[in-house]
């Protein structure tokens, strides 16, 4: 259970940070001097979402939620850094951090950030560092630990274009759930079909989608939509190594099995292809031509699912399987 007052918090806090200090683990923003200000606040203005047993900390405590867990080796602090604006940049430097032009646009304007305001700025590579906002797009850096939501596997959807819009959904999700590229497919029952132009203002419309989800979701890098392929092109870029499986709709593997399988073969499975049909699903040449290129043909069930759940389902199952939920 944890302290019944912020200040027995505080307290707890204090000396879990000097011990974490004496063995070399770091917490971001772990400012020892503003844990004397924590104060109990009156039940009827404590926030109803708080995670600190009913009471909540002010903002000197940490100036995060911290969640005091029971361990076996003690007292555990989770920093709750997932409630700071999270941006991407490629200007970091060893204290100092960068925001693009549109990003500090939305910092400035729509978020109303001010200076001292926190955040998270990822460096697109598996490293998020924490820091304090100062003016202009520019931030100091805090602390930096490594991204905790990257998938270990490197999946890779092919998706046949759908109709409408449904391709905007499908990568918004797909980048949710862990898919690190999104290649379109053009398969012979596909009836959205694009031309160059068309695509050539899709595609960046998709790689921001893409962007705006892996700042949504935390994740470690930024996932891209690649250039609209053809079926058979699409095949070719499946290598022997690599996990391949084509969704079909008249019956296949069970994914469990085929995971499972691989697994057997391999000491880790690294990297997973999906292929993903359009509305009307896959001709019979086609999964024939999968087939000869090693991949395995799948089911999800007895169930017909629409495209966009099919994909969302897919990576779902995926994930889950290879423990990366």
């Amino acid at each position: 259970m944890p302290p019944s007052s912020p200040l027995d918090v505080a307290e707890q806090v204090k000396q879990e940070l000097s011990r974490s200090a004496n063995e070399g683990i770091h917490f971001p923003h772990a400012d020892k001097t503003k844990l004397d200000d924590a104060k109990q606040e009156p039940r009827s203005k404590q926030n109803k979402s708080n995670r600190c047993g009913g009471l909540r900390p002010t903002a000197g405590l940490l100036d995060v939620v911290v969640v005091l867990q029971n361990k076996n080796k003690g007292m555990v602090i989770t920093m709750e850094i997932w409630r700071y604006p999270r941006f991407f940049s490629t200007q970091i430097k060893e204290n100092s951090a960068c925001l693009s032009t549109e990003d500090t646009h939305h910092a400035t304007q729509v978020l109303r950030m001010k200076r001292g305001d926190k955040a998270i700025v990822c460096d697109g590579k598996c490293r998020d560092y924490l820091c304090e906002y100062s003016e202009n797009g520019k931030l100091s850096i805090i602390n930096s630990q490594s991204s905790k939501a990257e998938p270990k596997i490197h999946l890779r959807l092919f998706q046949c274009l759908p109709k409408s819009d449904k391709m905007d959904y499908i990568v918004q999700k797909a980048v949710e759930l862990g898919a690190s590229e999104i290649i379109p497919v053009t398969s012979a029952r596909c009836v959205s079909r694009l031309s160059a132009e068309s695509a050539e203002k899709k595609i960046p419309r998709w790689n921001k989608i893409a962007y705006e989800a892996a700042k949504q979701c935390g994740r470690g890098k930024i996932p891209s939509v690649g250039e609209v392929l053809g079926f058979q092109k699409a095949v070719q870029m499946v290598k022997s190594e690599n996990v391949g499986i084509i969704f079909y709709e008249s019956g296949g593997e069970q994914l469990n099995d085929i995971i499972g399988n691989t697994a057997t073969r391999f000491a880790q499975i690294s990297r997973i292809d999906l292929l993903i049909g359009s509305e009307g699903g896959f001709e019979e040449e086609e999964i024939e031509l999968a087939k000869a290129r090693g991949i395995v043909p799948a089911t999800m069930g007895k169930r017909i699912l629409r495209v966009d759940t099919a994909s969302v389902a897919a990576i779902s199952v995926v994930m889950f399987l290879t423990k990366n939920w």
